[in-house]
């Protein structure tokens, strides 16, 4: 059509993430990284295919950024895309990123919903209607050597390390707990495991502590809620 009221075209993901396909110049492509230069040169091909990328300085295209990364994955956004709407998790309007309560939309995080069910199902049927075993559950990094990242998580992160670590369980849990091995009653640890041992074990705890990291965004508040762990 001459003037398409919309047109969707999939932008790829950073590396570190799941990969979509690229559905640009009438063929399939996966992009290994997304990048400005990439996403400049599927706005420059949008501008030569006809006028309509221009035809309302932008404040009628839809832009969708599923990863954590948000907008961040496309650092000229402010010079090319500013005025369109963004859907996106990263929801923290510190960044300067995003403007949730403007134009912007949030929306949850990417997840595979199949490592879900696999978790769902890896608990058994001989666990599924009893308690839990773990009452208090966290794994992720509590520091960060990125760049700009120093005042990391704002301390939340250290500051419930040290109350977990500390935490004793009153009398009442602590015998619902007796017959739970010590060691599986809390975890709070910054080991990195296989995300099917990490989703698994948050399928059997009561509450999943979700701190914010390097912004308030965090996939695991998304995680929990499919899981049933109390976020």
């Amino acid at each position: 059509p001459h003037c398409p009221p919309i047109v969707l075209l999939p932008a790829s993901q950073p590396s570190s993430g799941p990969q979509m396909l690229r559905f640009a110049r009438g063929h399939n492509r996966q992009a290994p990284e997304a990048s400005n230069d990439s996403l400049l040169e599927d706005i420059e091909w949008l501008r030569r295919a006809g006028p309509w990328f221009d035809r309302r300085g932008g404040a009628d295209h839809v832009w969708i950024f599923p990863s954590g990364r948000g907008a961040s994955m496309f650092p000229g956004w402010r010079d090319h895309i500013a005025a369109g709407l963004f859907l996106s998790p990263e929801g923290d309007t510190r960044t300067g990123l995003i403007q949730p309560g403007g134009k912007d939309i949030v929306i949850p995080g990417y997840r595979d919903i199949s490592h879900i069910t696999n978790a769902l199902r890896l608990r058994g049927p001989e666990t599924s209607s009893v308690a839990r075993p773990t009452l208090i559950f966290f794994r992720g990094s509590t520091t960060s050597s990125r760049p700009g990242e120093a005042n990391y998580s704002e301390g939340v992160r250290q500051r419930l390390a040290s109350a977990v670590h500390r935490f004793v369980p009153p009398p009442h849990l602590s015998r619902a707990l007796r017959t739970v091995p010590e060691q599986d009653r809390t975890i709070f640890s910054t080991e990195m495991v296989p995300l099917t041992q990490y989703l698994r074990e948050m399928s059997l705890s009561d509450f999943c502590l979700v701190p914010m990291g390097s912004s308030s965004w965090t996939l695991r508040l998304y995680d929990a809620l499919f899981l049933g762990c109390v976020p």
